[in-house]
């Protein structure tokens, strides 16, 4: 049975609008042997959520631009599997 993730090691896409936490998060990620890209807002999670097809997308619901909510319900729309 195949990994539920299209690539390895699989891609996170962290969305948070404070630059310490983001940074945080992305380290912790990487250490752990995932690859990550960030957002620190609505807009550029859109963006590199079409561009990027993380696998996996950690979400702060109260990010500048587009809210986390809305956030979902687009890409949710765009990918079935989010």
């Amino acid at each position: 049975m195949g990994s539920a993730f299209h690539r390895q090691p699989p891609l996170i896409l962290v969305v948070e609008d404070e630059p310490g936490l983001q940074e945080i998060m992305a380290l912790n990620l990487e250490s752990n042997g995932y690859d990550v890209v960030t957002a620190g807002d609505g807009i550029e999670a859109l963006r590199k959520f079409d561009e990027e097809q993380p696998d996996l997308v950690t979400l702060d619901l109260n990010v500048p631009g587009v809210s986390g909510f809305r956030l979902l319900q687009l890409f949710k729309r765009d990918r079935a599997s989010v």
